[in-house]
C-alpha cells in the first residue's frame, strides 16, 4: 500500500502483487472501516473452514 493521488487528493492507494496494473484507490476512513470490520470478524465466515 502506498499513497498516492485518487481523484486529485492524497489518499490510500492497494496494489495487488499478481495484477500490478491493478489499482483500488480509497478514502482514509473507508480504509479504517474495512480494517476495523476485518480485525472484529466480520469477514471471517466468507473463507470457510481450514
Amino acid at each position: 500500500m502506498r499513497a498516492g493521488r485518487g481523484s486529485g487528493r492524497l489518499c490510500p492507494l492497494v496494489r495487488e502483487s499478481d495484477e500490478p496494473d491493478d489499482i483500488l484507490t480509497t478514502t482514509p476512513a473507508a480504509l479504517d472501516t474495512f480494517i476495523r470490520a476485518a480485525k472484529g470478524g466480520a469477514f471471517d465466515g466468507l473463507i470457510g473452514d481450514r
